[in-house]
C-alpha cells in the first residue's frame, strides 16, 4: 500500500479495511444494561457538547454571556495564583487556537450524537444531511488542530492509516484490536508521513 496515494477522497476506502467486524457486536448489543447504558452515556455527551458550545460561541464568536456551566466552587477550587497560570497558558495564541479546535470537535461530536440519539431513541429518521454536515464541521476544527501544530490534514490522514496498516496486517480482527504493537504504532507516529 502507498500511504502516499491516500487522499481525502479515499480515505473512507482504507478505513473500512480497519473497521470492525459487526458480527459478533449484535449480540452484545443484548447483553445486560448495554442500551440502558449507551442512552445514559449519551445525553450526557450530548450536554457537554452543547455547554462547550456555549462556552466556544462566547470565547470565540462573542455570543452571548459568559455561560454559567456549574458550580462556582469549579474555579474556588483553584488557588488565584494556580487560575492566573492557567489564562497565562491559554493566551498562547497556539494554545488558542487548539483550545479552539478541541472545543469545536467536541460541540459537533455532541452534535453528530445528538442526530443519531434522536434516530435510535426517539426513532426518529435518521438526517443523513445533517450527519455529513456535521461530519464536515469536525474535519474543519481538525485542520485547525493541525495548522496550530503544524501538520496537515492529509498528513494526519495518511499517518492514521499507516498506524492501521501497522495494527491490522492483514484486515481488522478483535485480536489485533486488543493485543497491539504500541512501539511499532509510536514509530510510524513520531515520523508522520506527508
Amino acid at each position: 500500500m502507498d500511504i502516499e496515494l491516500i487522499n481525502a477522497e479515499n480515505y473512507p476506502d482504507h478505513v473500512v479495511r480497519s473497521e470492525c467486524d459487526y458480527g459478533p457486536v449484535v449480540p452484545r448489543l443484548r447483553k445486560g444494561a448495554f442500551v440502558w447504558k449507551l442512552q445514559k452515556l449519551m445525553q450526557v455527551a450530548v450536554g457537554v457538547g452543547e455547554s462547550q458550545d456555549l462556552l466556544k460561541k462566547f470565547l470565540f464568536y462573542g455570543k452571548g454571556d459568559n455561560p454559567s456551566i456549574g458550580p462556582d466552587d469549579i474555579v474556588d477550587a483553584l488557588s488565584p495564583k494556580q487560575y492566573m497560570e492557567i489564562v497565562k497558558r491559554l493566551e498562547d495564541p497556539t494554545t488558542l487556537r487548539l483550545l479552539h479546535a478541541i472545543m469545536g470537535i467536541q460541540t459537533e461530536a455532541g452534535e453528530l450524537q445528538e442526530q443519531f440519539y434522536a434516530h435510535v431513541f426517539e426513532g426518529k429518521p435518521l438526517d443523513v444531511v445533517n450527519l455529513f454536515e456535521e461530519g464536515g464541521d469536525v474535519c474543519w476544527y481538525l485542520g485547525l488542530l493541525c495548522k496550530a501544530i503544524g501538520r496537515t490534514l492529509v498528513a494526519m490522514l495518511r499517518t492514521n492509516i499507516a498506524k492501521l496498516f501497522k495494527r491490522y496486517p492483514e484486515k481488522f480482527t478483535e485480536d489485533c484490536a486488543i493485543n497491539r504493537d504500541l512501539a511499532a504504532e509510536q514509530q510510524i507516529l513520531n515520523q508522520p508521513v506527508q
